[in-house]
C-alpha cells in the first residue's frame, strides 16, 4: 500500500495556501494548512508531517523562530522544511540554512510546478 505524504502549509496568505495546497493536492500530496506559527507547530508536533512548507511572516511569530523550535524538537527535527518568503534577499536565505531550512521559494517566482519538483526532491512523490 502507498503511503500519501503529508505537508504542512503554514502560511497566513489564502492565495498562497490555494495555490501552492491545490497543486500539491494534484500531484496527490496530503496538505494541512494552519494560518499561525501557534497553530502551525502544534499541528507539527501532533502530525509529524514528511514535510513543512513554512512563511517567514506570520501573525504571531516569524517563521525564523518556528524553525528553531522545529530543529530543536527530537519530533521535529528530521522533517524537511521549504522555506516561503516575499523577498529574494541573500540575508533570509543564510539565516534559513542556519537554522536548518533545506530550501526556499520565493512567493511570487515560484510557480506550482517549481514547487512541486523541491517538494519531490525532498520526500519523492
Amino acid at each position: 500500500m502507498v503511503e500519501i505524504k503529508k505537508i504542512l502549509l503554514i502560511d497566513d496568505s489564502p492565495t498562497v495556501r490555494m495555490v501552492m495546497g491545490s497543486s500539491l493536492e494534484a500531484k496527490g500530496f496530503l496538505i494541512m494548512y494552519e494560518q499561525t506559527a501557534e497553530a502551525g507547530l502544534k499541528s507539527a508536533f501532533e502530525q509529524k508531517p514528511n514535510l513543512i512548507l513554512l512563511d517567514i511572516m506570520l501573525p504571531d511569530k516569524n517563521g525564523f523562530e518556528v524553525l528553531q523550535e522545529l530543529k530543536q524538537n527530537d519530533i521535529t527535527k528530521d522533517i524537511p522544511v521549504i522555506i516561503l518568503t516575499g523577498k529574494s534577499s541573500g540575508e533570509e536565505v543564510v539565516k534559513g540554512r542556519q537554522l536548518g531550512a533545506d530550501d526556499f521559494c520565493v512567493k511570487l517566482s515560484t510557480t506550482p510546478n517549481i514547487m512541486s519538483d523541491k517538494v519531490i526532491k525532498l520526500i519523492g512523490e
